[in-house]
């Protein structure tokens, strides 16, 4: 009799954690492979492979789905808005401090969410959410604690960069829920996909340099590239959906925990970054933050 939705949680819950390991290998990869190239030009080139890939796959259902204009728009605008700020922040704060580091900072994201729904009037923000959001904020202040003396400044501004990330990923996560609910997810994906690498193009003509040798990468390079690509991008994003469509939301977004242990054991592994004392203690208190947001969520 439960066999079935048990089921359906066990692989849910797998989805799920294989798309958030998936993406703290992002980190530490995109990290590993930003000193041959931009942070404006591996978003472009990353992401524009991936909306390619997606279009082979969901390109009849796209075509064959009518949509209204107004929702069209609007669903244009905020890929524009996610897709031109998410991956160019994320990619400028890796430039700037450790994988470990960026990917604790990013699972901060519920936070924000919380945050973004509180100031446009569509949740209110309670005690608990309170509770959470000084949590997320004192964890975020050590693990930028991890480094010291002029190091901290640019640590600092790399975690900034990354928030600044994470709140452009809240953006979306408010504001995309009633699109998804209507037209579902591969297809919100794919069209703000089409019109985020459209603004990540040109964010490359004027911040990157894509036409010297920012293209120009080593073996090593293009594997990484692939990974980013195909592993760490399209099947990141259908382990993503998938876990949605058998889980609740709030379930997804507890596994979001694996996302900077991921980051962090490779970063020790690949990058031969280190953990202080400092990150542990951040790690507790984000982890925390997610847990209680999650609770009062599921109250």
């Amino acid at each position: 009799m439960f066999a079935p939705n048990i089921s359906k949680v066990v692989i849910g819950t797998f989805c799920a954690c294989m798309s958030a390991t998936l993406g703290g290998s992002t980190f530490v990869l995109t990290r590993l492979i930003l000193p041959q190239t931009d942070p404006f030009t591996l978003s472009f080139l990353r992401y524009f492979l991936m909306l390619i890939i997606l279009l082979i796959l969901f390109r009849p259902k796209i075509v064959s789905t009518k949509y209204n204009d107004k929702d069209l728009f609007y669903i244009l605008l905020l890929g524009a808005i996610y897709f031109g700020g998410f991956p160019v922040c994320v990619a400028i704060g890796l430039s700037l401090t450790q994988a470990s580091d960026a990917s604790l900072v990013f699972a901060t994201m519920p936070i924000w969410t919380i945050i973004m729904a509180f100031l446009f009037k569509i949740e209110k923000l309670t005690k608990i959410k309170q509770i959470s959001v000084t949590l997320a904020c004192l964890g975020i202040y050590f693990a930028v604690g991890n480094y010291s003396g002029s190091d901290i400044i640019q640590n600092l501004i790399g975690n900034l960069f990354v928030i600044l990330g994470a709140i452009f990923a809240s953006i979306f996560t408010v504001f995309s829920g009633i699109f998804i609910t209507k037209y579902g997810n591969a297809l919100i994906l794919c069209l703000t996909l089409c019109s985020g690498v459209l603004a990540m193009f040109f964010l490359m003509l004027f911040f990157g340099d894509p036409l010297s040798s920012s293209l120009d990468f080593d073996l090593i390079g293009w594997l990484t590239i692939a990974f980013l690509v195909i592993p760490g991008g399209a099947l990141m994003m259908m382990f993503w959906m998938k876990a949605l469509q058998l889980i609740k939301p709030i379930h997804v977004s507890i596994c979001l925990a694996f996302n900077p242990l991921s980051a962090a054991l490779l970063g020790v592994l690949i990058l031969n970054e280190g953990l202080k004392f400092e990150f542990y203690i951040g790690s507790l208190l984000i982890f925390a933050a997610i847990i209680l947001t999650q609770i009062e969520a599921k109250n």
